[in-house]
């Protein structure tokens, strides 16, 4: 649970090195957001914030080979299903992910979750 985002004040240059490319990121303070006294401005910081988190996980759970289903967060890995032969069913494995802002901070919901499939 994160009450309050804070943001290092100096900037932060992160270096990646994959093979003969380098790829260099450079991080810089914009705001600070308290969870207790939200104003219009801060909001659309924790939009933002809960948007990263959706794409962290779906990032991760994509390069997993996870695909996702339908428009709402889940995603399924359509090679582990399990065969269902009594009912000529295919039970594919997956994952539902949600992320929500509450009085107490932001929460990151990640739920196993069974797509049934014909």
């Amino acid at each position: 649970m994160i009450s309050s985002l804070i943001f290092n004040r100096e900037d932060t240059t992160l270096v990646a090195n994959l093979g003969s490319t380098t790829t260099q990121a450079i991080i810089r303070y914009k705001s600070f957001v308290d969870l207790d006294e939200l104003s219009q401005e801060s909001s659309q910081h924790v939009d933002q914030v809960l948007t990263m988190f959706n794409n962290i996980v779906k990032n991760a759970l994509k390069q997993k080979k996870y695909e996702q289903v339908g428009r709402f967060p889940k995603f399924f890995l359509a090679e582990d299903k399990i065969e269902i032969r009594q009912f000529k069913l295919f039970a594919w494995p997956g994952y539902e992910v949600k992320t929500k802002l509450s009085t107490q901070g932001i929460f990151l919901n990640v739920e196993s979750c069974t797509k049934f499939v014909r």
